[in-house]
C-alpha cells in the first residue's frame, strides 16, 4: 500500500544517508528533551486539543493569509529534500532521537529529483538522452511523472506523488533541469557554475537548479512565512556572520533537530486548504476528492494525474498579473476539516483516533520525540513565553505542546511564524545553506540568480522559464484543416450516407474537417462549427446532435445550438488552444452534453452529460485534392 506524510510504518532501521562535512545522517536535538509519557497517559487530553483546532466546513475568508498556495506545496516539497524519518512510529517513546536516521541528504542538493544522477539511477534518464530528465506517463505524456505500468511514479522520493499538486511541482523542477540544460547545449544560456565533472554541461545544469532553488528557500519562501524581525535576525547571525558558532544552543546543534522537524516545520498543515482551483476547468476541487470511491481518479494519487488535473500554475504562484493566485489559509491553530478523516488511514489506526492529522502531529511531539514544551523552548531562547491558549486550557494541559505553540505564536503575529517557530525554521534552514560549501552563498564569488528578471529569482519566475523554453505547440486558426482524434486513438472517418449523414470513428483512415462560426486563433471556450469537407455532403456538412442517441448527425444548418460546439482544454495553461491539446467538445443544446464514443453502437458518436471523453485535434497535411477524405 502506497505510503501517505504523515505516516511512518516501517520498523526497521533504514541505512543513513552518507555524511558529508558536517550534515549528518541522522536527526538530534537542539535542546534537553521534555517529559517522556506514554502515550495513554496523554491521549485524551492531546486529541481534545486537536479536535479544538478542526475549523469546520465553512473556510472563512477572514483566515485567508497573503501566501500563495503554491508556497504550502513548496514547503512540503523542501521538507521531502531534506528529511525522511521512516523508523519513528506514534505509540512508540523514542528518547533517542540520535539513533532515527534521516534518508535524505540534509542539503539543498534536491537528490529528491536527481537521486544519483544519470550513471547511477539512470532510469530516471532518458535513453537518448541520457542527461535528460524522462517525463510522462501513457495517457499524459507531457505533463506526468513517468511511471511504471502500475501507475508507480519513477522518482527518488515517493512522498512527491502523494497529492496530485506537489506531483506536479516534482514534474515543474524536472522540466527546469530539461530547459536549463538545453539551454547549455544550445549554447541559449550562459551558466556561471564552475563544475569538476566528465559529465560538464549536466553538472552545470545540475548546478544552476540547485543554486536558483536555494535561493528561492532564503529569498522567497522564508520572508512569506516568518515574521521579518525573527529572519533577519537569523540571517545576520548564519550568513552575514559566525554568532551561531557561539551561540551554546546552535553551536553544536544537529543539521535537523527534532524541534524542527517534528513540531515547527508542521506549520504547513495550517497553510492548506480543503478545496483548490486547479486550472480553470477544475476549480475548488477537494484534495482528497474521490478518494474512497476512486482512489485513482484523486489529487491524492500515488497513480497518473489526469490530463484535466494537470495544474495551471499561474492559481498557485503570481505568474500571470491577470490572474490573482488563491491564497493559502493563516499559520494559526485552526485545520481544515479534511484533515481530521485522512482517507488512507487503516481502520485498526482510525479507531484510534489516528485519522486526524493534528492528533497524529501531538502524538509525534510528545510520545515519540519528548518535545521540550513550546514554554520551555521560549525561555531557552530568552524570550517572554506567550499566554497559554484558551484551547490549551480548555484541554485540561498547563503547558503548550511545541507544534501548538508555534502556531499559536503565528496566530498572536498575524500568520506568521514568530520569535520560537520562525528562529527554529530560519536557523535550521539558514545553517543548512552555510555549512554547504556547494551551496551559493559559499560560491568563490557574491552570486547572483541569473536565470530570471534581473538578479532575482522567485518560484513565479522559475515556472515563466520552463513555461518560456518548453516547445511550443502550433496554436489551431479557424479554417485550418484537422483530424479529430479520440481518447483511444480513433479518429472520425467518412460518414454512414444511410438516409441520415451519422460520422463514424475508426482506426483506419480519417477526414479532415475544420472549425467554423469564427476568425483568428482558437481559444478556450470558443464556440464552433465542426465542419466536415468529405465529398459528398455537399452544404450537408455540419455536425449536430441529438441527446443521448448514437445518432450525431451532419446535416445543413437549420440549427445554430444543436450544430454548436463548445471547445474547452482539459488542461491548463494559456487560453490559446493548439494541436495536440487534449480538449472537450460540449453541445450548445443540450445541457453539459459532452461527444463521446457510442457504446451501444460502437463506431459512432453521441454525446453525454459531463461525459470525460476528451478529443485531440491533429494538423492535417495539405489538401491533395481527395476530396478532404485521407484512407
Amino acid at each position: 500500500m502506497p505510503q501517505h506524510h504523515g505516516m511512518s510504518p516501517f520498523q526497521q532501521l533504514l541505512e543513513a544517508s552518507a555524511q558529508k562535512g558536517t550534515h549528518q545522517g541522522f536527526f538530534g536535538r537542539l535542546l534537553p528533551k521534555g517529559k517522556v509519557v506514554e502515550r495513554k497517559a496523554v491521549e485524551d487530553a492531546l486529541l481534545k486539543l486537536a479536535n479544538s483546532m478542526d475549523e469546520g466546513d465553512n473556510e472563512d475568508p477572514s483566515g485567508d493569509s497573503d501566501i500563495p498556495d503554491g508556497y504550502v506545496f513548496l514547503g512540503q516539497f523542501i521538507d521531502h529534500d531534506i528529511t525522511f524519518d521512516t523508523t519513528s512510529g506514534l505509540n512508540k517513546v523514542f528518547g533517542d532521537v540520535e539513533s532515527i536516521p534521516n534518508i535524505r541528504t540534509p542539503i539543498f542538493d534536491l537528490d529528491s529529483v536527481y537521486g544519483d544522477g544519470p550513471e547511477a539511477i539512470p532510469f530516471l534518464y532518458q535513453r537518448k538522452h541520457k542527461d535528460f530528465f524522462l517525463i510522462g506517463s501513457e495517457n499524459n505524456p507531457d505533463n506526468d511523472l513517468p511511471r511504471n505500468r502500475e501507475g508507480r511514479a519513477l522518482i527518488p522520493e515517493s512522498r512527491n506523488d502523494e497529492n496530485g499538486i506537489i506531483s506536479q511541482l516534482q514534474l515543474l523542477f524536472m522540466k527546469f533541469h530539461n530547459a536549463v540544460l538545453e539551454g547549455i547545449e544550445n549554447e541559449d544560456i550562459e551558466i556561471f557554475e564552475p563544475v569538476q565533472h566528465k559529465d560538464v554541461e549536466f553538472e552545470k545544469a545540475k548546478r544552476a537548479v540547485q543554486r536558483h532553488y536555494q535561493w528561492i528557500v532564503r529569498h522567497d519562501f522564508l520572508p512569506r512565512i516568518i515574521v521579518k524581525e525573527v529572519l533577519d535576525q537569523a540571517a545576520q547571525d548564519v550568513l552575514d556572520s559566525d554568532n551561531y558558532k557561539s551561540d551554546p544552543i546552535w553551536c553544536d546543534a544537529p543539521t535537523i533537530p527534532v524541534e524542527f522537524a517534528g513540531a515547527a516545520y508542521r506549520f504547513g498543515h495550517t497553510l492548506t486548504r480543503s478545496h483548490y482551483h486547479i486550472n480553470a476547468n477544475r476549480l475548488n476541487v477537494d484534495l482528497f476528492e474521490n478518494f474512497k470511491d476512486k482512489p485513482g481518479n484523486s489529487l491524492s494519487v500515488f497513480n497518473a494525474v489526469a490530463p484535466e488535473n494537470i495544474v495551471d500554475w499561474r492559481f498557485f504562484f503570481e505568474v500571470d498579473s491577470s490572474i490573482e493566485p488563491q491564497n493559502a489559509r493563516k499559520i494559526d491553530t485552526w485545520m481544515a476539516h479534511e484533515f481530521y478523516d485522512l482517507p488512507f488511514v487503516p481502520k485498526a489506526a482510525k479507531d484510534r483516533g489516528e485519522n486526524s492529522l493534528a492528533f497524529r502531529n501531538l502524538l509525534r511531539g510528545a510520545v515519540s520525540y519528548s518535545l521540550p514544551s513550546g514554554e520551555e523552548v521560549a525561555k531557552a531562547f530568552g524570550v517572554n513565553p506567550i499566554p497559554l491558549h484558551p484551547k490549551v486550557q480548555a484541554a485540561g494541559l498547563t503547558e503548550t505542546p511545541l507544534w501548538f505553540y508555534c502556531l499559536a505564536e503565528a496566530e498572536a503575529h498575524g500568520g506568521k511564524l514568530g520569535a520560537v517557530g520562525g528562529r527554529i525554521v530560519a536557523m535550521t534552514l539558514l545553517r543548512i545553506l552555510k555549512e554547504d560549501p556547494d551551496s551559493y552563498v559559499n560560491a568563490p564569488k557574491p552570486w547572483k540568480p541569473y536565470l530570471g528578471e534581473g538578479n532575482n529569482f522567485t518560484m513565479a519566475d522559475l515556472v515563466k522559464f520552463v513555461q518560456k523554453h518548453e516547445p511550443k505547440k502550433e496554436a489551431i486558426k479557424f479554417g485550418d484543416e484537422f483530424y479529430l482524434k479520440s481518447q483511444d486513438g480513433r479518429y472520425l472517418i467518412s460518414a454512414d450516407h444511410s438516409g441520415y449523414y451519422f460520422p463514424r470513428l475508426d482506426a483506419s483512415g480519417r477526414v479532415k474537417l475544420k472549425l467554423g462560426n469564427g476568425n483568428g486563433e482558437l481559444t478556450h471556450n470558443a464556440i464552433v462549427q465542426i465542419l466536415s469537407t468529405e465529398t459528398g455532403l455537399a452544404q450537408g456538412n455540419i455536425l449536430g446532435a441529438f441527446r443521448d442517441r448514437h445518432n450525431c448527425y451532419y446535416w445543413s444548418l437549420y440549427n445554430q445550438q444543436m450544430q454548436g460546439w463548445q471547445i474547452t482544454k482539459v488542461d491548463g495553461g494559456d487560453a490559446k488552444i493548439r494541436y495536440g491539446d487534449k480538449v472537450y467538445l460540449t453541445n450548445l443544446h443540450w445541457t453539459n452534453q459532452r461527444l463521446t464514443r457510442d457504446t451501444k453502437y460502437p463506431g459512432y458518436f453521441t454525446t453525454v452529460e459531463n461525459a470525460q471523453e476528451w478529443w485531440v485535434l491533429e494538423k492535417a497535411e495539405a489538401s491533395t485534392g481527395s476530396g478532404g477524405a485521407y484512407i
